[in-house]
């Protein structure tokens, strides 16, 4: 569960904190000025996504201007902006923006922050109407703000739910943080949201008095990137914003030269906590004159991901004495403050020996800092990522140059060429060494006097000793540490497998004929596969697949993809809520519901045949106009927390941590992930894997080829194409078991064992399939008449043939739970009854009773609409499976003489993993 480092994050960081950049060129292409009352201007022109305009209105004006009795004001304010102005009332903006598919609602268009307050349009723009109303809409925000009585009181209650809905633990330990490091100061002072006391209070001539004062020309900015011509941006900044009064001159930079470190220790107990967590805050030297910040983010990015290279090889060893280690980099800006954080997770009666062995951990690398081996690894990461994003430049979408305009705007920074940019980071990387990550780590890191911050569950008060931990501490910072080595570090390094282009592992080839398809391939981009049948001659069944989510295995994490369906329609789309959306569709008798995996999210729909083409409708729209719900978001991550306090009591939890990893090199999303999720990253999710042109759409169901075409080409405008006889894609195997050692685990909690035996399955032997799946049937039912048999204290066996459509790979698992005194003794019997399987085969009574099982539950199903799109969804996706109708056929012609060959093929003594889980020892 480690933090990994967020390429695409840290590029956009040295962007932000580019200081000094020798030898690069300012980007040409941006239009950037001043009018004359001040209003600074800058412009990208840019063409994806296509015919889309990025507008924001940036005004230097948050949390850290407000007074001591304006706690709350500008986010407050900000929230007003779209509920009333000289040009709009209230709602309409709202409506408007509903109407051209933009995002509405002040949730989806603005947010404030410690220093600023953005509002920000996303528009249409192939109609010069939609561009004239987006100027407007942001002008009259800028100066021309209603602040109705009515309107206020609406968000005040609006803005107290909010208040509510973040009291949660997250937010009592950032509390209890932010008073250990800056205890005294404005930031504890001033939260965006405020203070509940101030927000009932404020009324209409306090708005007025905030607004007047930083909503000034001089103190704003507007920021565009999109598919707009020069000439068109400088005629409505001319007829919207050169109007706005030059006001007074303001200066609205902040002097923030506070101390950084006001305690030295800080404990916080929470009934929430489960387990405890011990941080210790590292300021970051105060030379930083002598190394930019894009640099020093560099080096700390190499040391941060050479440390989680260690722990990972200790956690797989089960060579710890803790659940979590890590280390990270935390910046407040505006209070110059830097730090780099060990942060150690433990239960918390296990405090001593944790800490004993998390800062040994820590102080091994500082002594011992990347090797030439760990450098190697983490350079080819990083090539290849900038190698990615360098080939990808001409075709950067606008969000990302919204981004640098903002850092360009704010922090007074040159807007670099991306291209001239991205090779500099290549050079640089190419000539850190070992030498250099030694000499930073001596530099700038300050060890020497931390602030320790403890993080423990109720009934640990007075526990654990801070005098203590000052001894612990000193200790392990004194200690004399062995070379780190890796079992591995001799062997040839071979890259992730995350950095495999998934276009290497696509195949076509013809599909089986009997299914009688018909694929349409039309001009915009849209793919349709198309089935006639008559089995239910009511209804039209359809699957929608945007295969995009690849990418998302870049990041070694496996969960954003259920995360942001978790939020896909919660917030309902630009036209409809989700409760209008649940109502509507059930009413119509129309069925919809979606899922992902890392390759692709799959939509599904069903209605009555008269109804498909407003089935279609409520389709498209969920496609691509859904919007998001910050309250929605920050309590599904509540819930997401509370899901993972559970897990780690867990102990099966552990194992799956352990074998994810282990077979998958992936990692499940950390609390610290969730939190990072916000509604930006939901959005900029959407837009990147959400194409409709890069859809493929499959039909089944009694309506005819004509009807189909007129129908889908009318919603999707999808009518000119091309007919032919279908090609499909498939995806190939990506993983494959290379471990064959035992791990032994000791994390459980519950009085149980439990053991998993993975052997390789049908990586490249797809003909054997069909006698695997025969296998596995014999094999569950003669296991569990063994255990029966031997009165062991077992308590359940599975044998299965496991597909995960996320790896593209298939093995055959046998798991069982034991009482963990017997757990060995299980497990050896389970291995003998394998060996004997091997070696003398099965009984044709054995296979008879499997082939009567496995073909009945299939003859009510065939033929069924769904049945249909499941066949070709395999086929196009996941494994190259046989149809069902030739996979029954196979079953039942099954010989005795081929499963006990395939059997011998495939359970390999030699070929397993084996893991073991055990109760925690006393």
């Amino acid at each position: 569960m480690k933090k990994t480092f967020i390429y695409i994050f840290l590029l956009i960081n040295l962007f932000v904190y580019s200081q000094d950049l020798t030898g690069l060129i300012k980007d040409p292409d941006l239009y950037y000025g001043q009018l004359e009352n001040g209003l600074t201007y800058m412009l990208k022109e840019n063409k994806y996504p296509e015919d889309r305009l990025y507008l924001y209105l940036v005004v230097k004006a948050g949390a850290l201007h407000e007074l001591s009795n304006q706690n709350g004001m500008a986010h407050f304010l900000e929230h007003l902006a779209y509920n009333g102005s000289t040009h709009f009332k209230s709602g309409e903006i709202d409506i408007y923006l509903k109407s051209i598919g933009a995002p509405a609602g002040s949730h989806s268009n603005a947010y404030t922050s410690l220093e600023k307050t953005v509002y920000k349009l996303i528009i249409p723009t192939d109609e010069e109407t939609t561009i004239d109303k987006g100027f407007s809409i942001l002008s009259d925000i800028a100066s021309e703000i209603s602040f109705l009585p009515e309107e206020i009181e609406k968000e005040r209650g609006v803005i107290l739910e909010e208040m509510r809905q973040r009291k949660g633990l997250g937010e009592r330990i950032s509390e209890t943080r932010r008073n250990l490091l800056y205890s005294g100061t404005k930031l504890i002072e001033h939260k965006i949201i405020g203070k509940e006391e101030q927000i009932k209070t404020f009324n209409q001539q306090d708005f007025f008095k905030f607004y007047q004062k930083w909503y000034q020309p001089n103190n704003m900015a507007l920021v565009m990137a999109g598919d707009i011509k020069k000439d068109q941006a400088k005629f409505y900044l001319d007829k919207y914003f050169s109007k706005l009064d030059k006001g007074k001159i303001i200066n609205s930079d902040l002097e923030m030269a506070l101390p950084k470190i006001s305690s030295k220790s800080a404990f916080h107990h929470d009934q929430e906590l489960d387990l405890g967590v011990l941080q210790l805050y590292f300021p970051t030297q105060k030379n930083r004159g002598q190394l930019e910040q894009w640099k020093l983010d560099a080096y700390f990015s190499i040391l941060q991901k050479t440390f989680g290279m260690r722990i990972d090889e200790k956690m797989i060893s089960g060579n710890t004495d803790y659940l979590d280690n890590e280390i990270y980099f935390f910046s407040e800006d505006y209070f110059d403050s830097d730090f780099s954080i060990l942060s150690v997770q433990f239960q918390p009666e296990k405090f001593e020996v944790a800490m004993k062995v998390g800062l040994a951990d820590f102080y091994q690398l500082l002594s011992q800092p990347t090797n030439q081996y760990e450098l190697q690894n983490i350079k080819a990461e990083y090539f290849s990522e900038l190698e990615r994003i360098l080939n990808e430049v001409d075709v950067t979408e606008s969000a990302f140059f919204i981004s640098k305009m903002l850092a360009t705007y704010l922090n007074n920074l040159p807007f670099y060429d991306q291209a001239e940019y991205i090779k500099k980071l290549q050079k640089f990387y190419q000539e850190i060494t070992v030498a250099d990550i030694r000499q930073f780590i001596q530099q700038m890191l300050n060890i020497e006097d931390p602030a320790f911050f403890y993080i423990l569950p109720h009934g640990f008060e007075g526990k654990i000793d801070h005098q203590k931990s000052l001894v612990l501490y000193k200790e392990a910072k004194n200690q004399k540490y062995e070379k780190f080595y890796y079992a591995s570090q001799d062997k040839k390094i071979e890259l992730p497998v995350t950095n495999v282009n998934a276009k290497e592992f696509i195949k076509k080839r013809k599909y089986h004929q009997k299914l009688d398809l018909i694929e349409f391939n039309f001009k915009n981009g849209i793919k349709l596969y198309y089935k006639k049948s008559d089995y239910e001659p009511d209804t039209v069944s359809l699957k929608a697949i945007q295969p995009q989510t690849i990418t998302f295995l870049e990041k070694n994490k496996t969960g954003y993809v259920n995360f942001y369906l978790d939020n896909h329609l919660l917030g309902g789309t630009s036209q409809w809520s989700s409760s209008m959306i649940n109502t509507f569709v059930s009413k119509e008798n129309i069925d919809i519901g979606f899922r992902g995996n890392f390759y692709h999210f799959v939509y599904n729909m069903s209605s009555p045949i008269n109804k498909f083409q407003t089935g279609l409708e409520v389709l498209k729209e969920i496609l691509i106009n859904n919007v998001f719900d910050e309250n929605i978001l920050n309590l599904l991550k509540e819930q997401k927390y509370a899901s993972l306090a559970q897990y780690q009591k867990d102990p099966e939890y552990h194992l799956s941590l352990t074998i994810m990893k282990k077979i998958y090199g992936l990692e499940p999303l950390a609390k610290e992930d969730y939190q990072k999720i916000d509604i930006g990253f939901l959005e900029r999710f959407r837009d990147q894997y959400i194409h409709l042109d890069k859809t493929n759409f499959m039909i089944v169901g009694n309506i005819s080829e004509d009807e189909v075409i007129q129908q889908f080409g009318q919603i999707f405008g999808a009518l000119e194409f091309e007919r032919k006889e279908l090609q499909l894609a498939k995806v190939q195997p990506i993983y494959q078991i290379k471990s064959k050692e035992k791990i032994t685990l000791y994390k459980g909690i519950e009085n149980k064992a439990k053991s998993q035996l993975f052997f390789p399955g049908i990586t490249d032997k797809h003909k054997d399939f069909t006698a695997l799946l025969v296998i596995n049937n014999i094999l569950n039912e003669r296991l569990d008449q063994v255990i029966r048999e031997e009165n062991s204290k077992t308590y359940s066996i599975v044998v299965d043939l496991s597909q995960d459509s996320y790896a593209g790979f298939g093995h055959l698992t046998v798991t069982f739970h034991s009482d963990p005194d017997t757990i060995e003794a299980t497990t050896a019997l389970v291995i003998e009854q394998l060996a004997i399987a091997r070696e003398s085969g099965f009984t044709q009574k054995e296979l008879d009773r499997a082939i009567i099982s496995m073909t009945k539950p299939y003859e009510e199903y065939i033929g069924e609409n769904n049945y249909w799109l499941g066949l070709l969804y395999y086929d196009l996706y996941d494994q190259p499976l046989d149809t069902t109708f030739k996979r029954l056929d196979k079953i039942g012609k099954m010989k005795l003489k081929k499963i006990n060959r395939v059997i011998k093929n495939y359970f390999h003594p030699d070929q397993n993993l084996s893991v073991l889980l055990y109760p925690e020892k006393n």
